[in-house]
């Protein structure tokens, strides 16, 4: 018989504590949403808030599990999927997020447009000839051809912001962008979708839900793939992205972006 009868009672109360921590484990899932705006951020009350982490939060309750969910730069992001120190992201179905587990798409997609303002028409590439347009600083990587088209008039700014200012008070003809950061700062300046035409898109990428090679439980994978296509279905994820950016665009996949 133990001489420590009390050191029983403590390994039971222990064993029994690890069994409960494993079973809430075994329903919870990891998120990291990309630290930057409009996708996730710090609002003024200092929440985290962004429509992708929205979105991600309600694929995380439609599954029935629960969510952690935080913020981080691209960067760190990516190194926190290769480790497995988070299981889940939303982003662009890229060559780097090939590497991963690409679940199932969210029905959105990053759209690189030219928007044109109120009045002025842009149905095709030569239409931007002569035009003034706004391009935010370190962005003109993102589409080559406008990059390196010498008859185009493009004027270098700081931002998205200021794009949508220079926009509606005139001073430039189109700004050029991703259309959710263009139409979230727009709606952040006060303007509605009216004050700005017709965009023209140049190219579009599928956003995914995209897990780290090292989550490996097919239930719980099954689980946050039906829920993404059911929010997807029912409309809840347009519904989240428009309110944040008011105006959606039909994307690759026939859903609102």
């Amino acid at each position: 018989m133990s001489t420590y009868p009390w050191l029983k009672t403590f390994v039971l109360a222990v064993a029994t504590l690890q069994v409960v921590a494993m079973s809430a484990r075994a329903d919870d899932i990891r998120f990291t949403t990309m630290m930057l705006s409009p996708y996730g951020f710090k609002d003024t009350k200092g929440a985290n808030s962004g429509y992708l982490f929205d979105i991600a939060n309600a694929i995380g309750i439609e599954a029935s599990l629960t969510i952690v969910n935080q913020l981080a730069p691209v960067k760190r992001l990516h190194q926190q999927l290769v480790k497995g120190a988070v299981d889940c992201t939303l982003a662009a179905r890229i060559p780097i997020t090939e590497v991963y587990q690409l679940v199932e798409p969210i029905g959105i997609s990053v759209s690189l447009v030219v928007i044109p303002a109120a009045g002025i028409k842009l149905e095709k590439y030569e239409d931007l000839v002569g035009r003034r347009i706004a391009v935010v600083q370190g962005t003109l990587g993102a589409y080559a051809k406008f990059a390196t088209d010498e008859r185009l008039e493009k004027y270098m700014t700081s931002g998205y912001r200021e794009n949508m200012l220079m926009l509606n008070r005139g001073r430039v003809d189109a700004v050029f962008g991703a259309w959710g950061s263009l139409m979230f700062n727009n709606r952040k300046l006060g303007f509605t979708s009216e004050s700005v035409g017709d965009p023209l898109i140049l190219s579009q990428t599928p956003m995914w839900l995209v897990c780290s090679n090292n989550l490996n439980d097919a239930s719980k994978l099954k689980r946050l793939k039906q829920a993404t296509r059911r929010l997807r279905e029912n409309g809840t994820i347009t519904s989240i992205l428009s309110s944040y950016i008011g105006r959606t665009l039909e994307s690759a996949f026939n859903k609102a972006d």
